[in-house]
């Protein structure tokens, strides 16, 4: 879009309402002297003013075609200037997408046949536990395609909604058939109505009392996740939910400047940070997909989940070291 465009569109008003006051080409000089008072002038400012906005929302429908195919030009180069950068991480990530896919359509399509029996007693808990999964792979595309084009603070929000399914899918697989099937039936629910009730189908594991209010918080801590482990991914959710939420620091901090310590507020995309959201959306993809494929004893399903670790260990590598290599290249210019 052209610089200044306001201003020409303003010129332009203001000249068409003063045009409509001439009618030939040798009338301009006597129109000059009788039509350019102080008074007449402010009153053709105010006509044009009044016409301003109509000229400028037809100039936006003007060019919208011509703007929207220039946008994608300029988008599809960028792209190309981060895949020279992050190629060989946006590979791996893909694969992990593309591998883990067919992995959960293969294991719907004979886990009827193979683990009926087990399925009786556990109907609710499979299906969601295979929601769970599937939704996390599909926001795990999602991230991937926000990282493709340079845009890391908004991938790592998503990372929050992946993170918390991660942890729903550990509660439900550690609790009783009843949770589940709350949690199943919950969906029919109007997803539009407020409800301070989210977490209440948590309340038939009988781990919280008859008055406590059930929170995502409360669940997570019932999860009885190693401490350490626990205290360093709860950082990274509250750091995602700052990022997403209007908060002082999701406002002025972000995760995709230029590591010098400088404020910045962004508006477009960037090639920094990148590797965070793609390592942690990884691993909780990871763990997951490990929950559903591992409720019931599968030996095929077992030897894919020990790949897939095996292939978050190496997105991490991989990723931490082009991040360090950019890092690197900042501190010595």
């Amino acid at each position: 879009m052209e610089k200044h465009f306001l201003d020409e569109i303003y010129t332009e008003t203001l000249e068409s309402v003063i045009a409509e006051k001439m009618l030939k080409e040798n009338e301009i000089e006597e129109f000059l002297k009788e039509q350019f008072t102080v008074e007449k002038i402010q009153k053709y400012y105010k006509e044009a003013i009044n016409k301003f906005p109509e000229d400028t929302y037809n100039y936006f429908l003007k060019i919208c075609s011509k703007e929207y195919h220039k946008s994608q030009a300029e988008a599809q180069n960028y792209q190309k200037h981060l895949d020279g950068i992050w190629k060989r991480g946006f590979e791996l990530s893909n694969a992990m997408y593309l591998f883990v896919l067919e992995e959960l359509e293969s294991y719907s399509n004979r886990l009827e046949a193979e683990h009926g029996d087990e399925l009786k007693d556990n109907k609710y808990k499979c299906k969601v536990l295979q929601m769970l999964a599937n939704r996390n792979l599909q926001t795990f595309s999602a991230i991937l395609t926000l990282l493709q084009n340079g845009f890391a603070d908004q991938a790592y929000m998503l990372f929050r909604n992946m993170f918390e399914n991660r942890v729903v899918s550990q509660f439900i697989l550690h609790n009783n058939e009843e949770v589940a099937k709350q949690f199943y039936i919950g969906q029919v629910d109007d997803i539009h109505e407020g409800n301070q009730k989210d977490y209440e189908w948590a309340r038939v594991s009988g781990v919280f009392s008859e008055k406590e209010r059930v929170t995502f918080k409360k669940i997570y801590d019932k999860c009885m996740f190693n401490k350490e482990y626990g205290d360093i991914w709860y950082k990274q959710y509250q750091l995602a939910c700052k990022l997403l939420h209007t908060t002082q620091q999701g406002t002025t901090r972000t995760l995709a400047a230029i590591p010098s310590g400088t404020e910045i507020s962004l508006v477009g995309q960037t090639p920094y940070g990148l590797n965070l959201a793609a390592e942690h959306s990884a691993i909780m993809l990871e763990e997951t997909v490990k929950n559903y494929l591992c409720m019931f004893h599968d030996q095929s399903n077992l030897m894919f989940v020990i790949v897939m670790h095996k292939w978050v260990g190496l997105i991490q590598e991989v990723y931490t070291e082009i991040a360090d290599s950019i890092s690197e290249e900042i501190r010595e210019n």
